[in-house]
């Protein structure tokens, strides 16, 4: 196994980024401190991976604009109030958005159907990116060295990785289902934001 991280490491923290973020970065810093991956690289594939995958969400979010979120009731609630800070602060919003733990898809999607300027948003998110890989690898360092003795005993690290991949799903699947939900409720308290199709069949009932 360690010749697979070796070679597929950076590669997995930065798809790993792109689309779940603490899991993924935590997970490549705790082969470095193994002395498997090093830990600067693993900081730049996280910051490369959470950098590209919001900008794809923010592009997205230009090309597809509010109304795609109309069939999307989960993301449609989370976008009332990310729409709000927007207007109150947008560049405090580009900055912390890697940090907005819950809201990373429809943040940089609502900042592209908003329409913000593309290159401010490319920069400061760039520099929000940094700060967060910086300070989750350095986090996981400092206590990786607490942890030292205890990683010390583990024989099979691969019981190690699995346990993570296991821990990190489970709570993915846990979050997708609660949004799942609450978009529905959302979307039955707020028929208005629904398809007009199926406003008016609601409506025929």
């Amino acid at each position: 196994m360690t010749d697979f991280v070796q070679q597929y490491g950076y590669v997995a923290v930065f798809f790993g980024t792109c689309f779940e973020g603490e899991a993924a970065l935590l997970l490549g810093m705790f082969f470095a401190y193994q002395g498997v991956l090093d830990p600067h690289w693993v900081m730049v594939a996280g910051f490369a991976g959470a950098l590209t995958g919001d900008q794809a969400w923010f592009y997205l979010g230009r090309w597809l604009g509010v109304a795609w979120l109309r069939k999307h009731p989960a993301l449609r609630r989370k976008s009332v109030n990310v729409r709000r800070w927007i207007r109150r602060n947008e560049s405090m919003v580009m900055l912390g958005q890697r940090f907005a733990y819950g809201l990373r898809t429809v943040t940089p999607y609502m900042l592209g159907a908003s329409r913000v300027g593309r290159v401010k948003c490319l920069l400061i998110n760039a520099l929000g990116c940094a700060l967060w890989a910086s300070l989750f690898g350095s986090l996981a360092m400092t206590f990786g060295d607490a942890l030292g003795g205890l990683l010390a005993t583990v024989q099979h690290v691969e019981r190690v990785v699995m346990v993570v991949i296991g821990v990190a799903l489970a709570i993915w699947l846990w979050h997708w289902w609660w949004d799942w939900r609450k978009g529905l409720q959302f979307a039955e308290e707020h028929p208005e934001l629904l398809d007009p199709e199926v406003v008016r069949k609601r409506a025929k009932t």
